[in-house]
């Protein structure tokens, strides 16, 4: 009956934090006499299959008590990352779709609800790619929005670009490069810089692209 029930729903072998108690199991049914001829040699393997009972229950206990572990640990890391991945929008913006692909490959074959130690391994080794993946996306949302509403102010089509000195001269090209230069600036830090920032930085890209449109 041991043969046909927990011993064979034992793994081939043992999983990581399981080794002791599997080293038990396997040393217990060692143990076992092949075919006991005497009394004596009968009562001893009753007492040895009473041991291999016990130490089946034990590995399935520690087993228990490692997945356990596994997935408090799973989600004790996870829920510090939930509140971050919950920002990340389903609809992916423009210019964002490789970095938001990435925080779906850090999920793919990872189970929420892991049932066996090696699937609560694997979810457990997911999550810093996870965290990663949602670190640089929310960033590089970051970074674009604040070079989209730089742009809106004072871009080559920005709603205050007439408010720049002789930036009605400025060509195709020249536009390309105010653009080009500005989300340049802005991309090159964390923080958002101010409208009067922003200003006299445009002012200055507009200034030198006419001086080089004006050289001969």
């Amino acid at each position: 009956a041991l043969e046909g029930g927990d011993l064979a729903k034992l793994p081939a072998m043992s999983p990581p934090g399981g080794e002791t108690a599997f080293a038990a199991v396997a040393a217990a049914r060692k143990a076992l006499p092949a075919a006991p001829k005497t009394l004596a040699a009968c009562a001893a393997a009753m007492k040895a299959l009473a041991n291999l009972e016990k130490k089946v229950a034990d590995y399935f206990s520690a087993e228990a008590r490692v997945l356990a572990a596994l997935k408090a640990k799973y989600s004790k890391e996870r829920a510090t990352i939930d509140p971050e991945l919950a920002k990340v929008p389903i609809d992916v913006p423009l210019g964002l779709e490789g970095l938001h692909g990435a925080i779906t490959a850090a999920q793919i074959g990872v189970s929420d609800d892991p049932q066996t130690i090696e699937e609560a391994l694997a979810a457990v080794k997911s999550l810093p790619a996870l965290k990663k993946a949602v670190a640089a996306y929310l960033a590089a949302e970051a970074k674009k929005k604040r070079i989209d509403a730089g742009l809106a102010q004072f871009g080559s089509s920005g709603a205050k670009v007439a408010e720049l000195k002789d930036s009605d001269k400025l060509n195709a090209e020249q536009k390309r490069i105010l653009d080009a230069k500005l989300s340049e600036k802005i991309g090159a830090s964390a923080k958002e810089m101010s409208e009067k920032d922003l200003k006299k930085f445009a002012q200055q890209v507009v200034e030198k692209t006419n001086k080089l449109a004006e050289t001969p």
